[in-house]
């Protein structure tokens, strides 16, 4: 009961919506709602996904446990908590399930969410922070700080320092204890955590307690260690005359992200915080938590802007992984503009109906991304089935999807394969995978395993049966059967046997050689050629699966097809 007696609505009265909406735990309870349906999309859209790209790096580098294992950088950044989870995950899950990897971003991904509430909560209102929370939870143009595993590293940077200020508006004893560690958490997972480390600096400096200055100290000193031993910049001259106009474009992206808007519309709503910075200056000085978000964010663009902005080949501003830091900064900015503003409950209404909009705009990024995604993943699983079909034929040095993995070595792979299980298709699975990865396990195959090489057939042998005969008319002779050419280009098919099958140009032209095993059609590039006079067989190892191999033939003046 409420002192006058009116009883208190409650979330499952059958009051006004209005009623509801109003109760004290309703925001907590929205906020909650979000974060569920949040998990439950995310893990929806990973399924089918694996291990991409960058992540064949920790797989196959990172097997050892020396120290340099832990502190060597990935692409000049610090990486030390993503190996440290990676490596945590072989041992317990292996290779076989790449759910496990996807289920840390989404908790990063979720409690980066959450600290975005409980900071915008007190300044703003609850309302406004489950709005500004579902901002970035559903920012779908980040897509792959959502759906893919190896973001965990910049997503930890954003998160430690988001906490970091959570910790600090906590206040208490303790509290510059739990700022410090989000920040050493940030600073270990990416180098984007000294951008935020330095943000939180700034506001301890701009409130005069530099005696609690150890707390984003102790973090930076850490990093400067590493760096000393370990780092690398890519920082050159040209790059930091190109960061300005780098990191232009990176900060309008990132205000277009958070409402599921490209880069254009995000340069009208950068002038338009320009002009609200401008007036806020004008009317009082800046918060310290302002100037300590204002601090993370040049630090990020500029040092990213003078890092990337001529790299090779150079990384556009408004790259996805990019836009989390961004966004996060900008919005935490504009609620401290905003501070000390009554918002009227029809502005409300106004701002629940824009983020859905965002929501609405960023969802569709994010299926295509993971469709892309899964069917990436599908394609590398095929190609490492029919890698592990025939890996006493594959080369050390082997690349199976040099576009998709170009980290991915046959020899580091088999070597993983032994402690931590194989991500491969099975010879059941690989027949069953969608057309497209069947002909690249075909590549795969033919790369690998197949030649021509000189050969003669068996006289006792029997001729082969075709399966396909066009435009020509073939007839047994022996262990062959000889096919004459007629009006039109002779194209044959059939199987190849286990002992091999010989190829002899009977014309005077060469035959062209293709083959095809899981796959529906003969759609890859060709074996070779056998040229008049020089018989070649085709030769192809056993393995685990039954399936057998087909190869077509083409040429234009008569061929002969043995059995080996």
């Amino acid at each position: 009961m409420t002192p006058s007696g009116t009883p208190q609505p409650t979330l499952g009265s059958r009051g006004s919506l209005g009623a509801a909406l109003r109760h004290p735990r309703a925001p907590a309870v929205a906020m909650a709602g979000v974060l569920a349906i949040a998990f439950l999309a995310l893990m929806y859209l990973d399924r089918g996904i694996g291990f991409f790209y960058d992540e064949w790096t920790f797989v196959l580098d990172r097997r050892g446990h020396d120290l340099g294992t832990f502190l060597k950088p990935h692409n000049e950044h610090i990486v030390v908590a993503p190996v440290i989870v990676y490596k945590t995950l072989f041992a317990v899950v292996g290779l076989g399930h790449h759910w496990p990897y996807f289920l840390v971003l989404v908790v990063m991904h979720l409690l980066l969410g959450l600290g975005v509430y409980l900071l915008v909560r007190p300044r703003a209102g609850a309302w406004p922070a489950v709005m500004a929370a579902t901002l970035i939870l559903f920012a779908g143009l980040a897509w792959q700080n959502m759906l893919w595993a190896f973001q965990i590293g910049f997503v930890g940077s954003v998160l430690g320092g988001v906490w970091a200020w959570v910790a600090l508006d906590r206040g208490g004893r303790r509290s510059g204890l739990a700022a410090c560690l989000a920040l050493l958490f940030a600073t270990v997972s990416s180098s984007l955590g000294v951008p935020m480390a330095l943000g939180v600096a700034a506001e301890i400096l701009v409130q005069r307690r530099t005696r609690a200055l150890w707390v984003a100290a102790v973090p930076l000193g850490l990093y400067v260690l590493w760096y000393l031993g370990y780092g690398v910049s890519t920082i050159t001259t040209q790059g930091l005359i190109h960061a300005a106009p780098w990191a232009t474009t990176a900060v309008a992206a990132a205000a277009g992200a958070l409402f599921g808007l490209g880069t254009s519309w995000g340069e009208a709503l950068a002038v338009l915080g320009v002009i609200a910075l401008g007036w806020r200056l004008a009317a009082a000085p800046p918060t310290p938590r302002l100037v300590g978000l204002l601090v993370a964010g040049i630090a990020f663009w500029a040092l990213s802007g003078a890092a990337r902005s001529v790299f090779q080949p150079p990384v556009p501003p408004d790259s996805s992984r990019y836009l989390t830091f961004g966004a996060v900064v900008l919005l935490l900015a504009a609620v401290e503009l905003a501070a000390g503003v009554v918002v009227p409950p029809r502005l409300l209404a106004l701002g629940t109906a824009i983020t859905l909009l965002a929501v609405a705009l960023g969802l569709p990024v994010l299926r295509d991304n993971a469709v892309l995604l899964r069917s990436q993943s599908g394609t590398t699983d095929a190609e490492l089935g029919a890698m592990q079909l025939v890996q006493r034929s594959v080369p050390a040095d082997y690349r199976p999807d040099p576009p998709v993995a170009p980290p991915l070595l046959a020899g580091g792979y088999f070597a993983a394969t032994r402690s931590y299980g194989t991500v491969g298709d099975s010879p059941a699975e690989l027949l069953s995978d969608l057309s497209n990865e069947r002909v690249q396990a075909d590549r795969v195959l033919q790369e690998v395993a197949a030649r021509l090489v000189p050969g003669s057939a068996r006289a006792s042998s029997t001729p082969p049966a075709l399966e396909q005969a066009i435009g020509a008319s073939p007839t047994a002779r022996g262990p062959c059967t000889v096919v004459r050419a007629g009006a039109a280009p002779t194209v044959v098919a059939a199987v190849v046997p286990r002992s091999g099958l010989l190829v002899r140009a009977e014309g005077r032209q060469e035959v062209e050689v293709r083959l095809r095993r899981f796959g529906d059609a003969f759609a890859n590039v060709p074996v070779g050629s056998v040229a008049p006079g020089a018989p070649r067989l085709l030769r192809l190892p056993a393995d685990a699966s039954s399936q057998p191999y087909r190869v077509q033939l083409a040429g234009r003046t008569g061929l002969a097809v043995c059995s080996a």
